[in-house]
């Protein structure tokens, strides 16, 4: 637990509870120089919560970072506050590619510790750290000591649980030269305490059939046979038989991580728990042409960690044209429509696929552009080939790994914004969209990168349009959620948010024309106006002018999000267009700005908003989407105009 106490008063380091947010040099400060861990705590998570602060490698410089490292790892050690476990962990991987030729004896313990704790995302971020270490670090005999020592042999169950669970993901091909015997000596003696075998049977089994597959028969016997006789006789007595079930060694990689509806669970801060499911072996009696495919899907798994960008480039787009290629054999092999035979196959396919998806996603590795990009087309092409009783099954992986692939890395361009809104889209064809948007949007929200704020307002616009006949249940989550962004320092949210919730407010009236009399009397209409004028008089008056506007954004034949409202200069002195131009984009403060602190901010400054107006203000909401059936019909019109008439 973490230790001391301090006053705000008394101690410089310690931050008063009313500021939400501190500089670069003072987290540094309080890093190098603070004695009290609480203060440690409280500034890491403030300066955190600021969704556009800076990496924490780039603020320090070499001379720093060691020391950077231990005061990070020591209060670590110390503390089980969740929110600083998360942050310290997302710190340390950050540095991890720039401290692995350090000690790890000072760090890895630490982060082994995280095992333990109550939070799934900090168990999740640990385990990303363990993996990423093996693969980079020159060290892999300490490595395997200290996880051994720590990990494996921890008296705490919860750490001696997750070291095995993580053993499919740890270990690879190429660490069958090192010596793994320690490991799987303590696998078999887990399996011989009779109340562990009985609580994580499936675990053990697993662990025992990867490092079957890693060593291979005559390694296998040789570490056998340095074990004591009784553990000898334990493994041939109770793996050996089921082992001789098995049609082959296959190491339980390819669909050990992929979830279903049942067996998930969501724990916040793009973070999540899974439970595996398994298949029956006669579900992989595919063609011999999935060998390539499946061999391919292993290699990527068992190299990502340690390629360069060319290399998982390269892997990615062979992925493609393989499983293109792996689809087209199926069809030929099974013509018939509705061939139990082939979806039996080729789900079977998509769930290797799936798994590979997330666990690339899922790691701590920053993800390039290019590498979003590849990884979207590939999510993409899942969904649309594997339809509806898949998709149904497997929404909430789905949504996992493309939130992954939002949040991870680099930040989005307008490029990789032509494929976030399509694929969602293309996902509501086969799962309620009511079900998807609830699964994207959380009380995280607020703490994302504003293009991601963007491209998620847009998703919603976008359904509400496409997917207009659909029932939506739970709008109350949107007020919660993404009516703050009326109030953003960011023009493009502000004029996000005003369209969203313009096209809510025209679905909660049946998409029929808005009138002074409806606006006042449509009880959920009220309610939408009523949450806005808490926020902001201004933003009240602004969203009523719109509303009467009666003009929707629209779906292009493009595929792309047109605004209803235009702001250029035949609109900047009207109320809406002003409201969103009185901002400048070039204000450094990302968050929303509170309801009080607003009101009297836009009230004088709303006659100078034609100063911001620039030539790029039409197109704020303009995202492509590539994936969006290109015929126009009735429910997407290419200008959907409201008219009294």
């Amino acid at each position: 637990m973490s230790n001391g106490s301090g006053s705000s008063t008394t101690n410089p380091f310690l931050l008063p509870k009313n500021d939400l947010t501190m500089g670069d040099s003072q987290l540094i400060d309080v890093l190098l120089h603070g004695q009290n861990n609480d203060n440690k705590i409280q500034a890491v998570n403030r300066w955190c919560k600021n969704s556009r602060h800076n990496r924490l490698s780039t603020i320090i410089d070499v001379a720093q970072r060691y020391d950077i490292l231990l005061s990070l790892v020591n209060t670590l050690q110390q503390t089980t506050n969740t929110e600083y476990q998360y942050n310290c962990l997302t710190f340390l991987s950050e540095l991890q590619t720039n401290i692995h030729h350090y000690d790890q004896q000072h760090y890895l313990p630490a982060i082994i510790q995280c095992f333990s704790s109550t939070s799934n995302d900090v168990q999740k971020l640990a385990s990303q750290f363990i993996i990423k270490q093996i693969h980079t670090t020159n060290d892999i005999s300490t490595f395997l000591l200290i996880f051994t020592q720590d990990a494996l042999k921890s008296p705490n169950i919860r750490i001696s649980v997750k070291s095995i669970e993580i053993l499919t993901d740890l270990l690879t091909k190429s660490h069958q030269r090192e010596n793994l015997s320690p490991i799987f000596e303590i696998i078999l003696q887990y399996l011989q305490d009779t109340k562990f075998r009985l609580n994580y049977n499936g675990i053990l089994r697993q662990a025992i059939n990867h490092l079957k597959y890693i060593l291979g028969v005559e390694l296998l016997n040789t570490y056998l046979d340095s074990y004591p006789p009784s553990l000898k006789r334990l493994y041939h007595t109770y793996i050996s038989e089921q082992s001789d079930n098995d049609e082959t060694l296959r190491a339980p990689v390819q669909v050990s991580h992929v979830k279903d509806a049942n067996n998930y669970s969501h724990t916040g801060t793009n973070g999540f728990r899974t439970n595996g499911i398994t298949h029956s072996d006669n579900a992989l009696s595919t063609p011999t042409e999935n060998s390539e495919v499946n061999s391919l899907i292993e290699i990527i798994r068992s190299k990502w960690m340690a390629s360069d960008e060319t290399n998982r480039v390269n892997y990615l787009e062979r992925l493609k044209i393989s499983a293109d290629k792996y689809y087209q054999t199926l069809c030929s092999r099974y013509p018939t429509p509705n061939n139990a035979q082939f979806h039996q196959v080729f789900h079977t396919f998509l769930t290797s696929k799936l798994d590979l998806l997330s666990y690339i996603t899922s790691t701590n590795l920053d993800l390039s552009i290019k590498i979003k990009l590849v990884l979207s087309t590939c999510l993409a092409w899942l969904i649309k080939h594997s339809q509806a009783t898949y998709c149904k099954q497997h929404y909430k992986t789905i949504c996992v790994i493309f939130k992954n692939i939002l949040f991870n890395g680099q930040s989005n361009n307008r490029q990789l914004a032509k494929f976030s809104v399509s694929i969602i889209l293309l996902l509501e064809n086969f799962v309620h969209p009511q079900i998807v948007l609830d699964e994207l949007i959380d009380d995280q929200y607020q703490y994302y990168n504003y293009r991601i704020q963007l491209e998620i307002l847009a998703i919603v616009t976008a359904t509400f349009i496409k997917h207009r006949q659909q029932k939506y249940d739970n709008i109350a989550n949107l007020h919660k959620n993404l009516l703050p962004m009326l109030l953003s320092n960011r023009r493009e949210l502000r004029h996000g948010a005003m369209e969203c919730f313009t096209v809510i407010c025209v679905y909660l009236n049946a998409f029929k024309p808005l009138t002074s009399t409806t606006i006042e009397t449509n009880p959920s209409i009220k309610l939408v106006l009523s949450l806005i004028e808490n926020l902001s008089y201004d933003a009240l008056n602004a969203f009523r002018f719109r509303l009467q506007r009666n003009l929707l954004p629209s779906l292009t034949d493009e595929g792309n999000i047109t605004p209803g409202l235009v702001c250029d200069s035949t609109t900047t002195n009207d109320p809406d267009a002003k409201f969103i131009l009185l901002v400048s984009n070039n204000n450094k403060n990302s968050f929303v700005q509170t309801p009080q602190s607003v009101t009297s901010y836009e009230t004088a400054s709303l006659q100078s908003s034609s100063q911001f107006l620039s030539t790029n203000n039409s197109k704020l909401l303009q995202l492509a989407m590539p994936f969006v059936d290109k015929k126009t019909n009735a429910n997407d019109s290419v200008r959907i105009t409201l008219s009294n008439s």
